[in-house]
This record gives C-alpha cells, sequence and structure tokens, in this order.
C-alpha cells in the first residue's frame, strides 16, 4: 500500500471473558487515505456544541453516537469549548456535560446539583484503557491484572455510578470518572442527566426530618460541609457559624447555589455536636429554635436569625384575646 509505514504489535493476555487485545504503535508518519478516516469524537468536536439554557458556559456533549473508547479519548483531554466554565445546575434535559473539579472549591461538589435527592444503586468498573500519544484511547482489559506488558502511552481505569432520583424515579444520573495507574483521580468528569420518555420538571421530597409543609431537599456541597466542620470546633455559636455561611455564599440574596448554604441551622448543630462528641451542646438561639418545633404548647411562634436575631412568643389564648379584642374595636397596648 502507497505510503504506509510498519506498525509495531503488542499482544495483550486477557481473561476468559474478554477477547485478547492488540495494541498498534502508529508512525507518526500517516498517509493520504490514514488521514481521510476520522473517529466519532474528531467528528463530534467539529460541530459547534450546543449550550444548556443558551448559556456558553454549559456546553453539552452529545455522546450517544460515539464508541467507548472515544469517549474515553474526549474524557481524558476535552477541548476547552466542551468544558463547563460553571457547574450546572437544576438540569431538567436529557442532556451530557464534562466538568473540570479543578474549578470547583471540592473535587465532589458537581453532585451538589440542586435537584434534590438521588439514590446510588451501583458503580461499575469500564475497565482500563491506554492513552496513547496521539490521544487516542484503547481498550486494554477489565482487569488490571490481565495488562502483563508494559505498553507505550498512559493507562487509565474508568468507572461509571448510577443514581435514581428519589421522587422521579424517571430521571436518572450517571457519572464518569477517570483514575491514573497510581489510583489519583483525573480531573475531568462526564455528568449525564437522562429521562425515560418525555422530559418533565423535576422536584424534590422534603429531607427525611423535616416537618410537613417544609421545602425540598438540596444537597449541601461537600466542600462547605468540609469547612462546616472546621468551624464548628471553634467557639463561634452555632448561629453565628449558619450567619457566617451565608455571608461567604454572597448573601441571602445572592448565593449561586443552593449548595453553597446549609441544609438549616439544626445541619450545623447536629455537626458541632458530632464534633464535639457532646448530644447536649447548644448555644441559646439553637434552643429556641428546637423549642418552637417541639413545643406543644405552641409558645415560640417564629425565630429570625438575620439580619438580627428575633423570636416572637405568644399563646393561643393570647392570640384568641388578640383576636376577640379587635373585633370588638378596642384598642389594645402591650
Amino acid at each position: 500500500m502507497p505510503g504506509s509505514q510498519s506498525q509495531e504489535v503488542i499482544s495483550l493476555s486477557s481473561g476468559d471473558d474478554c477477547p485478547s487485545t492488540v495494541v498498534t504503535r502508529t508512525p507518526e508518519v500517516l498517509s493520504e487515505n490514514d488521514l481521510v478516516y476520522e473517529s466519532d469524537r474528531d467528528v463530534l468536536l467539529e460541530d459547534p456544541p450546543r449550550f444548556f439554557n443558551g448559556d456558553k458556559d454549559f456546553p453539552i456533549v452529545d455522546i450517544d453516537t460515539l464508541e467507548i473508547e472515544d469517549v474515553m479519548s474526549l474524557l481524558f483531554n476535552p477541548p476547552a469549548s466542551h468544558v463547563c466554565q460553571r457547574q450546572p445546575r437544576k438540569c431538567q434535559i436529557s442532556a451530557s456535560f464534562i466538568i473540570d473539579t479543578r474549578e470547583l472549591t471540592g473535587p465532589s461538589d458537581w453532585k451538589a446539583d440542586d435537584l434534590g435527592v438521588f439514590d446510588n444503586v451501583g458503580r461499575v468498573n469500564m475497565g482500563y484503557f491506554l492513552i496513547g500519544n496521539d490521544g487516542t484511547a484503547t481498550f486494554l482489559s477489565k482487569k488490571k491484572t490481565e495488562i502483563l506488558l508494559p505498553v507505550p502511552g498512559q493507562t487509565i481505569k474508568a468507572t461509571k455510578t448510577y443514581w435514581v432520583h428519589r421522587k422521579h424515579k424517571d430521571f436518572k444520573r450517571r457519572a464518569i470518572e477517570l483514575e491514573s495507574e497510581k489510583n489519583r483521580r483525573l480531573p475531568f468528569v462526564l455528568v449525564q442527566y437522562m429521562f425515560e420518555g418525555r422530559e418533565h420538571a423535576i422536584s424534590s421530597e422534603p429531607y427525611k426530618n423535616s416537618k410537613k409543609g417544609e421545602g425540598g431537599f438540596f444537597r449541601t456541597k461537600p466542600s462547605v460541609l468540609q469547612k462546616l466542620k472546621s468551624e464548628v470546633k471553634s467557639k463561634t455559636s452555632v448561629a453565628g457559624i449558619y450567619d457566617k455561611a451565608f455571608e461567604d455564599a454572597g448573601g441571602i440574596l445572592n448565593f449561586q447555589a443552593r449548595g453553597d448554604l446549609p441544609r438549616n441551622i439544626k445541619q450545623v448543630s447536629n455537626l458541632k455536636c458530632e464534633t464535639s462528641g457532646s448530644k447536649t451542646e447548644k448555644d441559646d438561639m439553637y434552643a429556641v429554635l428546637e423549642k418552637s418545633q417541639t413545643d406543644p404548647v405552641k409558645f415560640v411562634r417564629k425565630v429570625q436569625l438575620a439580619p438580627d436575631p428575633a423570636c416572637i412568643l405568644a399563646t393561643d389564648h393570647e392570640l384568641n384575646d388578640v383576636v376577640r379584642l379587635l373585633l370588638r374595636g378596642k384598642h389594645v397596648s402591650f
């Protein structure tokens, strides 16, 4: 064949459940015929990506037509045009995103996506892949022990995790993550959201310990939790730590994501108790808040922490008297 070059072939041993694998090291000089053929990955990158909500910070990666090797090659070294500049949140369509975890405060913060509770239903080993010097990926084996010979390039391990939304069972989340030969997590993660059937709005159930009528559950980012665990070791009150968390996130009106905030003040108090090893260590504001939630007399009507601490106290009898006197046109003073 004109212009063809010799190739070095390395045969790898495989297990009973996998065919033998052949890794071909291609010379740098390619023939004209070789240049005609493009991988599905190259075809994908030729087209400009779609964007989630029309925002160029959130390019959508269409991987449905890609072979698994092309997905690994893309995820190992994606072009900047296909990587999210910020974390996608509240995605309620079927879409896939590549996230650079180095741009997040914590490498697992992408899981706090403001979509409520996802139940982890499994994690699978996708196998080991060889990333060649030209960036292409080749499947090697399901097990590391089956790779008997050293091969040129970098060997990576891919794992895929599966989640199902707790309230909407037809809504799924998937994630593909890569590790190096030394079990070091690589920076890019592929996150997929998908519906089984028609797309629809996603809502969340209240947290398991929430009272009826309270809002849905939102996951706090792991990096925020880690920071709270450090701060509860100080002598700062639970209310003070809770207020500071809002300030650090930009304030009650300017925070970017629900995951940047503690779920509620009780979450902070629980962390303080866990850290101190005492279940009785509570500050005054938390004691009042807990009283409002557990007191059958309903004497504590409302607790406000920001901008200034405040508390409304009244019994049913007092409120009934107020209503009765006002209806009679009487002026009431306290």
